[in-house]
């Protein structure tokens, strides 16, 4: 019987894989996993982002968050979409670099429109066959109102994704989105793009799982029990 791995969990933060020398998404989800590591949730990096913690990690920006997300195209509902496959019950991406096939269960949600699945690590595993890499969550949860174009929102308070209506980049709550224009994706949230202007404040859930950025992740605090 496989010895199950004993996950380190906490409220501070640290460096697993700086930029420079990163990951893609399946590696990191693999190599994160095999360390029995939890990857920082999109919420948690963004309050890290927004506070003194922002310098302790900033070797890993760009870097991947623990927050797994599918969207399709702006006024589909998931099971009307493109992306979606009857088959497997599931919103799939395709990376165009590498061909593989991020494959994320729609489950209960297919009728949604205009709305963001999400689920956050540890919460799912993902299981690789060939090109095939199915997303397996135990938890998923859904944010409506997920905006159709890149833009300023606020987010909401469990994942940090953001929703609603477009708002001034001037409130100190706003973030940008940056999503894919009329399409969907399957992927991880990235964050702490400081080579932008107001990068730190991106939400960006464009790019593809092949790309290669930071990672950080859960980290007791300095003299706590492991």
């Amino acid at each position: 019987m496989a010895e199950t791995v004993q996950l380190v969990r906490g409220k501070s933060l640290e460096i697993f894989r700086t930029c420079s020398n990163g990951l893609s998404a399946r590696e990191s989800i693999m190599k994160v996993g095999e360390a029995g590591r939890v990857i920082a949730s999109n919420l948690r990096t963004d309050k890290a982002l927004a506070g003194e913690e922002r310098g302790l990690i900033s070797d890993a920006f760009s870097c991947w968050t623990g927050t797994m997300a599918a969207y399709v195209e702006p006024g589909k509902a998931f099971n009307k979409s493109r992306m979606f496959s009857n088959e497997l019950q599931s919103a799939v991406f395709t990376d165009p670099r590498t061909g593989e096939r991020w494959i994320f269960p729609v489950k209960e949600y297919g009728s949604e429109k205009d709305a963001i699945l999400v689920s956050e690590h540890p919460d799912y595993t993902i299981e690789v066959n060939g090109n095939e890499i199915l997303i397996k969550p135990s938890i998923i949860d859904i944010v409506p109102n997920f905006p159709e174009k890149d833009g300023w929102y606020l987010i909401d308070p469990k994942h940090g994704i953001t929703f609603g209506e477009e708002i001034s980049s001037d409130n100190p709550e706003a973030r940008y989105l940056w999503r894919a224009g009329g399409s969907g994706r399957v992927s991880r949230v990235i964050r702490g793009r400081d080579n932008l202007l107001y990068g730190w404040k991106y939400v960006d859930i464009y790019y593809w799982p092949s790309d290669v950025y930071g990672v950080v992740v859960e980290a007791p605090e300095r003299g706590a029990a492991v």
